[in-house]
């Protein structure tokens, strides 16, 4: 022995706990697949349930002889080691915790490996060292000292032992992942089915366990399992994965509900993978076969099921529009390819799979230079012009294959809808070769079984309906042997693929605005099919309205061009508009239309624009010459010099190559050391100029931006951004400069600046700190007249945790003493550099909130809080200390300079391109910044008409037009612009009633992330934006409640199930239950259909009837209540259905047995069954705190089916503030109350 603390291989002695953990642990240890390998593990639930206080407490006493545990190990066990202690007790070892934790060895060291050092005194003993991330490898770095006592084999048993709690992982945000030898995957073998073999790897059936599961692909994870398809490639076939890694990564990216999405991708040695959802109901082959073979799948052949085939039929070729916008092609289309997932109407939605062969090319051109190496297909659903090129083969694949495959899928749909499988097999059967088409007298041409099948169709088809003009579509525009671009008109051509979606989708939404063109009932008559004469064929009764999305999300989304209406409640001038016409409704402004292509623009994306004429005013102003960033003779390698930026769209790099010329090129070397962000892990990589960036191919950030200088001739073009590749120095002249020419531009050239006159002149705050000037530096606290208007700023800032003698306020004791004199050197360093700014921008009033508000004393504090609104609305302009976690930190003083690159052009007069890492990300520096995770400064941002945000990567500016970066490029997003808004929110008075349903969700949705020191103020912190909310859509709201758009209000959800937590308030002080501002956490809205949707209004009672809900018990006519009158209803569930659809707020949620529901919505027109009737509800529960068995409270929200709610008389019911329930309680009569 080393010494005393040197432990023996067997570790301690075995005793009963350790023994029993041990076993429990075997016990719980599952194993993954046989084509995975077999390896064991233990799912991350059962980690948690046995490695608990009990367990760490019960195993350490027995290896320390009764001696307890300190709280230190324990919480460090609990909190921070789980797999460590498991691993102990696996090998035997629990007494080294408490090296470990000395020594600071948790999970987040895991995994480790061991290799064997020199020889040391004579000994050999292995070393633990940390595993290389990327290569799975041991590393070269210093081993971990805390195993060095241990004996050999007790290290080789916990480098073994601890992947048993290592299995792989999958997350959202990372798809490829490179898993060591021994790591588990964590799917299970499904015995039932056998494996699906291709040319190039196999299919098999697993189940993956729900603590795996997470992010939106699993959403519908029920129980402990859920089945997944994992395709496992020949392990002699690498490169043909990594080739398919890149088009699945770029197919993830799509994100279309018809075009299958893989989940991840793991490689492990010789192991190869990638995991996508498990389709249940087969593929389409599969199921037209299905439904004419024994045993048969019956279907009821009415209008239902044209509709569900021509909206099938619709997705399919918006999946192909999607997959050709991003210059791809399937190249391998047929029926065995499209999978038929189970859900949603009962013939399930399919989904374009087998997207391996699909590619991807650089340029979007119908020809290309060289051909794609795709190295099998299947010929039946080829083009003719596989024939046509057969005899050139570096001939390059038209993306026009897709349409002709997709024409050829469509006639063999319509086949099976009209005359069944059965005759489908005949048309397949009957065809004298396995293509449809092919040549006669030297010319291609459609094959005569084909051309004889359309002609049978069409005489059948003899009224001009769907499928009649689906037909049209197959014969005029698909099955077309010439393409487009080689004949005259081009429409007498094969249709590309958006072309055919276009038609495609007029199609689809003429059918569903008349029901007569979506069906003629006797069709199955005259094709003499499946549907047998005098068969019930049951027509639905579409109402005569335009498609609409089923949510806001989808509102954002939805890509087609189409009008839609209000909700049913909404008064309309007109109830039978003609299609495609915007429906005005009586009110002004428009509150009731939803414009879908209007809103399609809000998404949540930052991008880049030129803004030269703003950078050549601040340039002339300040001197080129003092803001010119130095330049040196930079060595470039012969490709970089021969770079022509301009004219280029794609760069190509091969890291393993760049690496090497990094060494001698100072382009390259920008380029190597900029990759690592993007996390790329192959070697080679494409970027793509985007204006003035360049950017990741597949829709990446950008990496590198790219300035010209402004003397720069005319032949740069209009995108080049004329900008600074060297930022001015923290608080230097030149930065000072910018700013004062960025509000200067602003007051001159837009509309943001606060108005001075009429019902919207500036409201002026109570005090502002007077900062004199430049010359003049005085300073003091003065109280100012409400009638003048002065210009100010308001700082906006992080207290952060700061002792008493650290913070600077006014008190009772000190505001005398401040509006004489406020001593500079006692500010806080934020305030001081808010003050030279000012100075500096030459504004002589300053508003901080600790100092121009009496901080004890109480009425004062609630008097300005009143007027928070005003003050940052009325404010010349706000300052935001991003990036300071406190007010100690002050404004960003120094900060990293920016690398850059000097090119010089030999072919442009002036022509120096400067190329330097990107540094414009607004969301990362601002919107994700320290401060704005604060509460409080939500609705700072969002009232000020303009803000200059100091981050500590550099200064933005945000106003009505935008935001202004300090490299003078200009950034845009349409849905951040909403909170950017100089008239906070009059831009949504742009959208109609969708469109505001959309904004007020997204900002409460926000809102409800972000942080508070004391959980009360989330119901008052965003007051003034609340009310100012409230008054620009002229309707009353409170406590995240808006009158207006009430029911969507109520129907908030938690973001995560169980993920809220009730706030406790103090006396006089509260919030009703169904109030999310009643609780902590993260919310979501219920997900529901715009204008298919009937609200229950006889089920509950306007809230806002006495008005304001924050007003007193007199205000409110002596009911001092916040009362929701509803009726409570009985659930009738089960546990399953249960655990499906109610979402409850908080873990402890109550006995579910006493829940009950309030109806606020219900799906409205034609279902097959009443009971399968979607209902949205409240979920309540008798209130604690009531005298009586009818007063209830808010716990959850849930979509249940008709059929789950008792159709026994409900039982009326109020939601009212707790602190008032005394004060109704003696009124409330015969009804009830829910708090």
């Amino acid at each position: 022995m080393d010494s005393d603390d040197t432990f023996s291989s067997s570790g301690d002695d075995d005793g009963s706990e350790q023994e029993r953990l041990y076993w429990e642990i075997e016990d719980g240890l599952e194993t993954s697949a046989d084509v995975l390998g077999n390896q064991r593990f233990l799912p991350v639930d059962r980690m948690i349930t046995l490695a608990t206080r009990t367990n760490v407490v019960s195993a350490y006493k027995e290896a320390n002889d009764g001696a307890g545990p300190s709280e230190e190990v324990i919480e460090f066990v609990l909190k921070r080691a789980r797999k460590v202690f498991l691993t102990l007790i696996r090998i035997n070892h629990i007494k080294a915790i408490d090296s470990l934790y000395k020594a600071g060895f948790d999970d987040n060291n895991l995994p480790v490996g061991k290799i064997r050092p020199e020889n040391r005194k004579g000994r050999f003993r292995w070393e633990v060292r940390r595993l290389n991330e990327t290569t799975n490898e041991v590393t070269y770095e210093p081993g971990y000292e805390v195993f060095n006592k241990w004996a050999s084999e007790t290290i080789a048993g916990f480098v073994d032992s601890q992947w048993q709690f290592l299995p792989a992982s999958y997350s959202e945000s990372k798809f490829s992942h490179t898993l060591h030898q021994d790591c588990p995957l964590p799917f299970l073998a499904d015995g039932n089915t056998e494996p699906a073999e291709g040319h190039f790897s196999w299919v098999y059936k697993v189940r993956v366990h729900s603590t795996y599961a997470q992010g939106e692909t699993f959403k519908h994870v029920f129980g402990n399992m859920q089945d997944i398809a994992v395709k496992m490639f020949r392990p002699d076939l690498k490169d043909y994965f990594y080739r398919e890694l890149q088009t699945l990564m770029t197919i993830k990216e799509i994100d279309h509900p018809h075009l299958i999405k893989p989940i991840a991708a793991y490689e492990r040695g010789t192991k190869r993978c990638v995991i996508f959802p498990w389709a249940g109901g087969g593929n389409l082959k599969e199921y037209w076969r299905q439904t004419n073979y024994d045993p048969p799948l019956r279907l009821q052949r009415d209008a239902s099921l044209i509709f569900w085939a021509l909206k099938q039929m619709r997705g399919l070729s918006e999946a192909l529009k999607m997959l050709y916008e991003h210059n791809g092609r399937h190249g391998d289309l047929k029926p065995e390819n499209i999978l038929r997932f189970n859900e949603g109407d009962g013939h399930g939605r399919l989904v374009i799979a087998d997207v391996g062969l699909t590619k991807f090319h650089v340029l979007a051109t119908q020809r290309r230079d060289k051909k794609s190496s795709i190295m099998s297909r299947t010929l039946r659903y080829e083009a003719p012009e596989i024939d046509i090129d057969i005899d050139d083969r570096d001939k390059p694949r038209s993306r026009d294959y897709d349409p002709w495959s997709m024409g050829c899928i469509f006639l063999e749909f319509v086949i099976w809808l009209l005359y069944g499988g059965k005759e489908l097999d005949k048309f397949n059967q009957n065809a004298r070769d396995d293509k449809f088409w092919h040549r006669h007298g030297g010319q291609y041409c459609i094959h005569p079984d084909v051309q004889n099948w359309m002609k049978r169709i069409s005489g059948d088809l003899v009224t001009t309906t769907s499928l009649k003009d689906v037909m049209e579509l197959v014969e005029k525009r698909l099955l077309v042997v010439k393409l487009a671009k080689d004949v005259t008109p081009p429409e007498h051509g094969r249709a590309t693929a958006p072309e055919a979606f276009e038609q495609m989708d007029e199609i689809f939404k003429h059918a569903e605005l008349e029901p007569a063109y979506l069906f003629d009932s006797r069709i199955w008559n005259r094709t003499n099919g499946n549907g047998a004469p005098g068969s019930n064929l049951v027509v639905p009764q579409f109402s005569k309205r335009p498609p609409v999305p089923r949510s806001p999300s989808e509102l954002v989304t939805k890509s087609s061009n189409e009008t839609i209406r209000g909700d049913n409640n909404s008064p309309t001038i007109s109830t039978d508009a003609p299609y495609g016409e915007t429906i005005i409704p009586k009110s002004n402004p428009p509150l009731q239309t939803y414009n879908v292509p209007q809103l399609s623009k809000l998404n949540n994306v930052w991008e880049s624009e030129p803004d030269n004429e703003f950078a050549r005013k601040f340039i002339k102003h300040v001197d080129w010459a003092t803001v010119k960033p130095p330049l040196s003779d930079s060595n470039l390698c012969e490709t970089c010099t021969s770079l022509d930026i301009w004219s280029q769209v794609r760069i190509e790099l091969v890291i393993s190559k760049l690496r090497e010329s990094s060494q001698i090129c100072a382009l390259c070397k920008l380029f190597y050391h900029s990759l690592p962000d993007l996390g790329i892990q192959n070697d080679a990589v494409k970027l793509r100029r985007d204006g003035s960036t360049l950017r990741a191919d597949a829709g990446g950030p950008p990496i590198i931006s790219i300035y010209v200088e402004p003397e720069s001739d005319a032949s740069s073009p209009a995108y080049a951004q004329i900008g600074l590749p060297q930022l001015p120095n923290p608080k230097s002249p030149e930065q000072f400069a910018l700013l004062r020419e960025w509000l200067r531009n602003c007051d001159e050239s837009h509309a943001c600046i606060p108005r001075q006159t009429g019902a919207n002149a500036r409201s002026m705050p109570k005090r502002l700190i007077d900062v004199g000037s430049s010359s003049e530096k005085r300073l003091r606290l003065v109280e100012m007249d409400r009638n003048s208007v002065e210009k100010y700023m308001a700082l906006s800032h992080c207290w952060g945790k700061l002792t008493d003698e650290e913070k600077f306020c006014t008190t009772e004791e000190n505001i005398e003493a401040l509006k004489i004199s406020i001593d500079y050197g006692k500010l806080t360093r934020t305030f001081r550099d808010a003050v030279d700014a000012t100075r500096e921008l030459n504004v002589p009033y300053l508003w901080i909130d600790s100092i121009c508000v009496v901080q004890d004393d109480a009425k004062d504090w609630e008097v300005e809080l009143g007027k928070m609104e005003n003050v940052f609305s009325s404010a010349y302009c706000t300052l935001a200390a991003s990036s300071a976690e406190s007010s100690l930190v002050g404004f960003p003083s120094s900060r990293t300079p920016r690398t850059y690159v000097a090119v010089r052009s030999s072919t442009r007069a002036n022509g120096t391109t400067y190329f330097a890492k990107c540094i414009d990300n607004f969301h990362q520096d601002v919107e994700a910044a320290v401060l704005n995770t604060r509460g409080w400064v939500f609705q700072e941002r969002a009232l000020s008409r303009r803000t200059i945000h100091f981050t500590s990567n550099q200064i933005y500016w945000e106003c009505g037009k935008g935001v202004h970066c300090e490299t003078l490029a200009k950034l845009k997003n349409p849905k951040a612009a909403f909170l950017g808004d100089s008239d906070f929110p009059t831009l949504a008075l742009e959208y109609f009633r969708g469109g505001r349903i959309v904004h007020f969700q997204g900002l409460y949705e926000m809102y409800s992330r972000l942080a508070f020191t004391n959980p009360t103020d989330r119901s008052v912190a965003l007051l003034g934006l609340e009310q100012r909310l409230a008054r620009t859509f002229k309707m009353q709201g409170d406590y995240g409640i808006l009158e207006g758009f009430l029911e969507r209000s109520l129907l908030w959800r938690a973001e995560k199930p169980y993920g809220m937590k009730r706030i406790s308030f103090p006396p006089g002080r509260g919030c009703p239950s169904w109030s999310w501002m009643a609780h902590m956490g993260a919310i979501g809205y219920l997900e529901i259909d715009f204008n298919r949707t009937d609200w229950s209004k006889e089920d509950f009672r306007n809230p806002f009837e006495l008005g304001s809900l924050r007003r007193t018990y007199g205000e409110r006519g002596g009911k001092g209540v916040v009362e929701l009158a509803a009726l409570a209803r009985v659930l009738d569930i089960d546990r399953v259905e249960f655990s499906k659809r109610i979402i409850l707020d908080e873990v402890d949620g109550g006995e579910a047995n006493l829940f009950k529901c309030i109806v606020i919505g219900k799906e409205k027109g034609m279902v097959e069954r009443e009971g399968d009737r979607t209902h949205y509800v409240l979920v309540v529960k008798p209130s604690p705190k009531g005298t009586s068995d009818d007063v209830y409270e808010r716990v959850g929200v849930a979509t249940l089916l008709r059929s789950q709610i008792s159709l026994s008389p409900g039982k009326w019911t109020r939601v009212l503030y707790p602190r008032t329930f005394s004060i109704y309680a003696a009124e409330r009569g015969a009804l009830g109350l829910i708090y």
